[in-house]
């Protein structure tokens, strides 16, 4: 079970960076003009794009800074799961 959570996490973290890393190439615009557009360092989009310290914060003010909003979906996994936890 722990491992499921686990790979559910990572899963998580490896979308958000692969979609994020997408917006800011369709926007056209460089890491360098996505950090200026937030007052911080080309560093800091790097380190967020490589899943450091990314907070719901940090998701949303770089979509924002590459011109997208971030919309959530939760799918179910299996009845089998929920069984398991409940």
């Amino acid at each position: 079970m722990a491992a499921e959570l686990g790979y559910e996490k990572e899963r998580l973290l490896l979308h958000l960076q692969e979609a994020l890393a997408e917006a800011i190439a369709r926007s056209g615009l460089s890491r360098a003009e996505i950090a200026s557009r937030l007052t911080k360092d080309r560093a800091f989009v790097t380190r967020a794009l490589a899943g450091s310290n990314l907070t719901l914060g940090t998701v949303a003010a770089l979509a924002w800074a590459a011109g997208f909003r971030v919309e959530v979906k939760l799918v179910l996994i299996s009845t089998e799961l929920r069984a398991e936890t409940t």
